[in-house]
């Protein structure tokens, strides 16, 4: 009988936590941290678009991208229209973002290899609260990632550009125009052939 009782309640414990690991991963999956749902920020599930295929802008071709400002990490200033005459491509993110965090190795590469030619403006959606400067920094020196932050403190540059989720991704080619959007993560593969549609 006490055997009986044993099993019964192991089975009870286990299904407990099961059902709580189950739920944990549910509510972790969607987390946001509590200074940003007033900002409408989540991560993004996955690229709309398939490799290769970049998602056309809603805007028509021929506007203009919107421009803000973003400051860098030593405060400096810098506002999208000073990049006129090169190709810019921004990247919208944050450290507690998954699918931003599994994109970044193919970012800092692709930054690596062609920053020279075209400006990598990651933007980090920077709260002040549970996303600040020092956090980033420090997850900057723990991946070693070398391109550069800049910091997006009032949103200015997530709303300019009706940022709802992350990572969000816009090319913008030397006219100041928005040649392609991309919500969700992509693939290196992804992350080049964008970066091929620049002269």
């Amino acid at each position: 009988m006490k055997n009986r009782k044993l099993i019964v309640l192991l089975i009870v414990l286990a299904i407990l936590l099961i059902a709580g690991t189950l739920a944990y991963q549910s509510l972790a999956k969607n987390y946001v941290p509590a200074a940003l749902p007033e900002k409408q920020i989540a991560p993004a599930e996955a690229p709309e678009e398939p490799a290769g295929a970049p998602e056309e802008p809603k805007e028509a071709a021929a506007d203009l991208a919107p421009d803000f400002t973003v400051y860098d990490e030593a405060g400096n200033e810098l506002r999208l229209s000073d990049l006129r005459g090169k190709n810019v491509i921004i990247n919208f993110w944050a450290t507690w973002c998954p699918p931003c965090r599994s994109e970044l190795p193919d970012f800092d590469a692709a930054w690596a290899e062609r920053g020279e030619e075209i400006v990598f403006l990651m933007i980090d959606l920077t709260d002040g609260t549970d996303e600040t400067r020092e956090t980033v920094r420090a997850f900057l020196d723990e991946t070693g990632y070398g391109f550069p932050v800049y910091y997006d403190e009032a949103f200015e540059a997530a709303e300019a550009y009706g940022v709802s989720a992350i990572p969000t991704t816009v090319l913008i080619d030397r006219e100041g125009r928005i040649l392609a959007r991309q919500l969700g993560a992509m693939s290196g593969e992804q992350l080049n052939s964008y970066l091929d549609q620049f002269d």
